[in-house]
C-alpha cells in the first residue's frame, strides 16, 4: 500500500510556501542541491533561482494563491496539476503593475529523495498569462 509521503509534502509545501510566503520553508523542502528544470534565463540555477522566482510572483502579485488540483505520486515523483490566481499589483518580467487578475495553470514534477524535492520541472500557460494581463491580444 503506498504511503502518498511526498505527495503529502507537496501539499504543505504549497500551504506553508508558496500560500504562506514563508521563504525558509524552501529550504525545509527544497534540497540545498536542488536541480531546476524550469527557471527562465538569467535566474541562479538550483535553490537560490526556486526562491528569487517565488519572491518575483509575490511581489507582482502580493494576493496569490495557489491550488493543487490533482496530485499523483509514482514512487520518488509527485506530479502535480495546480491553479494560481491573484492581481497584478507589482512589476512582472518587465511588465508594469496593471490591477487585473489573473488565473494561471500549469504541471509541475518534482523528483524526492529523503523527504526533499531534488529536482524540479515545471511548465504553465504564460500566453494566457500575458493575455489577461492585456500584453498581448486574446483569442478573437
Amino acid at each position: 500500500m503506498a504511503s502518498y509521503r511526498n505527495g503529502s509534502i507537496t501539499k504543505r509545501w504549497i500551504e506553508d510556501g508558496f500560500n504562506g510566503r514563508d521563504m525558509a520553508a524552501f529550504d525545509r523542502y527544497f534540497s540545498a542541491n536542488l536541480v531546476d528544470q524550469a527557471l527562465p534565463p538569467g535566474v541562479p540555477a538550483g535553490l537560490e533561482g526556486r526562491k528569487m522566482l517565488a519572491g518575483a510572483f509575490f511581489a507582482a502579485f502580493p494576493d496569490i494563491h495557489l491550488h493543487a488540483e490533482d496530485i499523483i505520486e509514482e514512487g520518488e515523483r509527485v506530479a502535480m496539476r495546480w491553479m494560481a490566481h491573484g492581481t497584478h499589483q507589482g512589476e512582472f518580467m518587465g511588465i508594469p503593475a496593471t490591477g487585473k487578475q489573473v488565473r494561471i495553470t500549469g504541471i509541475a514534477i518534482d523528483r524526492f529523495e529523503n523527504g526533499q524535492v531534488v529536482e524540479h520541472w515545471e511548465q504553465f500557460d504564460q500566453l494566457s498569462m500575458m493575455q489577461q494581463l492585456g500584453v498581448i491580444p486574446g483569442q478573437s
